[in-house]
């Protein structure tokens, strides 16, 4: 989409990719810091009442204790977060390897597939560009 100058958006949110990767990379690396790390902190915070359905206060996810719910690729650190991305951008952040994956996507409209079949595979992208991004480091 930013190749065609196309704004993606997620729930209301429109942006390019480049200006989302620029709001991503500020989650971890001081040096491109837009928020502050009192507003970033609360972001990441996460409700110890929903550990089975490990989200924090941004919509992201931690890896969940229970390996058939987990969405963090196998691979990733266990201090990475995860969006799903099911009407909008995907995106992963590994902040212990400083990886940012970040897939400008909108996978729930001009599709034949189910909802459970999108999200499997926007999981699937994530995790293989992970590994590629792994191999290639």
């Amino acid at each position: 989409a930013s190749e065609l100058g196309i704004a993606v958006g997620h729930a209301g949110v429109f942006t390019t990719a480049e200006d989302f990767l620029k709001v991503l990379t500020s989650l971890i690396n001081d040096k491109y810091m837009i928020l502050n790390k009192e507003s970033i902190e609360r972001m990441l915070e996460h409700d110890e009442l929903y550990a089975l359905r490990p989200y924090n206060y941004s919509g992201t996810r931690y890896r969940n204790p229970i390996p058939e719910r987990d969405e963090i690729p196998i691979k990733a650190s266990d201090n990475s977060i995860i969006f799903s991305g099911f009407t909008g951008p995907i995106f992963l952040i590994d902040f212990e390897r400083k990886i940012i994956v970040l897939v400008m996507t909108n996978s729930c409209h001009n599709s034949s597939k189910d909802r459970k079949e999108r999200y499997i595979l926007s999981q699937k992208m994530i995790e293989e560009l992970y590994d590629d991004v792994l191999q290639n480091r």
